[in-house]
């Protein structure tokens, strides 16, 4: 082990101790900060396309997408919650979104910088856009962690409100 990597366990130890900084949610993955995971949104979706997708670190996923309405509006969007499979390089790649019997739902190629998930569904010419969330979606408290979100360093936990992930230091 070299004298940076060293200094910089040091640090991070250090830090650690003294209570101060974040850190990530529990999960038992590595974390990589290269692969997409978390809440994505579209700014302006239209008809048949993704208006939001969470990918958690438990290979779980929520997808909504805009329906075709027809009748009275507003129409609800189409809700997926499925298993997904990645596969490809860190900043690009293919995502299959799969149900509990393995049936295939729906697979997209994307392209992921770090900050904006561009997704592309089998047989669709163009590349739509997602940005990462400000607020990551959640139906129960235990897909925040997943997320990989950061967390203060306090004692406490994740809730979910309004479909919403909040971090509630002390009791809960």
């Amino acid at each position: 082990m070299g004298p940076l990597r060293i200094a910089a366990v040091a640090s991070i130890s250090l830090l650690a101790a003294c209570g101060g900084g974040v850190q990530v949610g529990s999960s038992s993955a590595p974390l990589d900060w290269t692969v997409p995971m978390g809440t994505y949104e579209s700014s302006s979706p239209s008809i048949g396309k993704l208006k939001r997708i969470v990918l958690m670190a438990d290979e779980t996923a929520h997808l909504e997408e805009v329906p075709v309405c027809r009748g009275s509006l507003p129409c609800n969007p189409v809700l997926i919650d499925s298993f997904y499979v990645r596969t490809g390089t860190e900043i690009s790649g293919h995502l299959d979104f799969r149900n509990g019997n393995g049936q295939l739902l729906r697979a997209y190629d994307y392209q992921y910088d770090g900050v904006t998930l561009g997704i592309l569904p089998e047989g669709d010419p163009d590349f739509q856009a997602l940005a990462k969330s400000p607020v990551a979606w959640c139906a129960v408290a235990s897909q925040c962690a997943q997320q990989w979100l950061p967390t203060p360093l306090c004692s406490g936990g994740w809730t979910c409100v309004d479909n919403a992930c909040q971090f509630k230091c002390g009791g809960f």
